[in-house]
């Protein structure tokens, strides 16, 4: 959602032809809490002036399936008449010729096809039988009608991390190699809907980060320019990137724009801040009254005027504020400035990740502190004590370091032991933890200033 002034989320249909196993909006559009109303055609037309006139420059298609509304081609063209940039998710199995065709003329920028194993057997248990073999089908047929169309279609492929998959997640590079696709959105399960069903899908924090670190480790060998979506707080993909000792991941601001810059439109025409606000995940907070009143349906309005001002929606803003750095963690957290913490409305599962990333910084110190370090021989140095100048020749970039790190660089000079130079710092009067020598050791490895003796 990167790039866009506001951005509408639309389940456009609850309709959808397949029942995966870890669907988070199962629990809304299929089974006895099905809703039926859906916006009419002309009521989308409606809908998509709307947007316009409320400064929504970019609709994000989801459902349900929303390949299965007949009507969505000319919804998609209509948008992009008005000038509003579209993308849609779709689970690939109704992209045939007629509908890539259609998909194609009707001006989409970008589609997310859901594909959750390279095995077909792991795949087809999560998503239905025959799955496989018919995605991969109509990823080659998509890949040869946008040849032949001459446009440009970003073409992604989407999968959620599951315990029953987490093994085979590092055999995405090498068939997207083969597929001709270079950009993997690799997403977190949603503790909701199907998978509280499926309890055999949910997976311990730690199984998750070990299977990104071999995603990783798999991609930079086999598929060096294949993009890496993560759907990860800056603390994981900064300890990523220390970890492999380059900066492979975006260290991006997350803050919650739902409610602000980011809205849900269900297909009924309830808006809400996000998906989450609907699901039992926030069932808690509505419990507590910490969620109050109920949405807004946008037929009421003229646009998106003064929405912000309604009781569901203030509540919520409330509530973000609120949970907002609520944990130790999040106060002597390095990301806290650009990092609003947890989601209020699944608290507990997304400040674990914290937790479980701080126990494997201080492993990895464990590691660190019987190692050696030098200086790289592209990088000029002038250190001291009190202050260490670091260029990098080859980029051009000069960094400056002052205190204990002057002095860690001091001793990496003198090639000192890193459980040495540990000692040293605490005899010299600097109170610092062994997880913050860690990160700054890691830090001048991640960005080439020294390399391991």
């Amino acid at each position: 959602m990167v790039g866009f002034k506001r951005t509408l989320l639309w389940d456009i249909t609850p309709e959808c032809n397949l029942r995966c196993k870890h669907c988070y909006n199962a629990e809304k559009y299929f089974g006895e809490n099905r809703k039926n109303d859906v916006l009419s055609y002309s009521q989308c037309i409606d809908v998509i002036n709307k947007l316009v006139k409320g400064g929504f420059d970019h609709i994000h298609l989801l459902g349900g399936e929303p390949l299965m509304r007949k009507d969505i081609f000319d919804i998609i063209s209509y948008a992009n008449l008005k000038g509003v940039t579209v993308t849609i998710n779709t689970n690939g199995a109704l992209l045939d010729e007629q509908n890539i065709e259609k998909l194609i003329e009707s001006g989409i920028k970008q589609i997310s096809i859901s594909l959750d194993s390279t095995d077909p057997q792991i795949n087809d248990n999560i998503r239905g039988v025959g799955t496989f073999r018919k995605v991969i089908e109509n990823i080659a047929l998509l890949k040869s009608k946008l040849k032949k169309s001459n446009k440009y279609v970003l073409i992604q492929i989407s999968t959620v991390i599951i315990k029953n998959n987490a093994e085979d997640i590092i055999n995405f590079p090498k068939i997207l190699k083969e597929l001709g696709i270079n950009v993997l959105n690799v997403l977190s399960l949603y503790k909701c809907g199907n998978a509280n069903r499926n309890k055999e899908l949910l997976y311990d924090l730690n199984i998750e980060l070990r299977a990104i670190k071999r995603l990783i480790e798999v991609k930079n060998r086999v598929y060096p320019d294949l993009f890496l979506q993560l759907d990860c707080k800056p603390i994981v993909a900064r300890y990523l990137n220390r970890v492999f000792g380059k900066k492979y991941i975006e260290e991006n601001k997350s803050v919650c724009r739902a409610g602000e810059s980011i809205w849900l439109l269900e297909p009924n025409g309830d808006i809400y801040p996000c998906g989450s606000c609907n699901l039992s995940t926030a069932e808690a907070c509505k419990r507590e009254g910490k969620l109050k009143g109920k949405p807004v349906n946008i037929l009421e309005l003229e646009y998106f005027e003064n929405i912000e001002n309604h009781i569901f929606y203030k509540s919520f803003r409330k509530l973000k504020e609120e949970n907002k750095h609520n944990k130790r963690l999040c106060k002597v957290c390095e990301f806290n400035s650009i990092c609003d913490g947890a989601c209020p409305l699944k608290l507990e599962d997304e400040y674990s990740i914290c937790d479980v990333i701080s126990q494997e910084e201080q492993r990895y110190y464990d590691k660190l502190k019987f190692n050696r370090y030098k200086i790289c021989e592209n990088v000029l140095t002038k250190i001291d004590d009190k202050e260490s100048v670091l260029f990098r020749m080859d980029e051009g970039v000069v960094k400056r370091f002052n205190n204990w790190k002057s002095l860690v660089l001091k001793y990496i000079e003198n090639n000192e032991g890193i459980k040495d130079i540990y000692s040293e710092l605490l005899r010299s009067g600097y109170n610092i933890s062994e997880i913050e020598l860690s990160r700054f050791l890691l830090d001048l490895k991640c960005f080439g200033y020294i390399k391991r003796l």
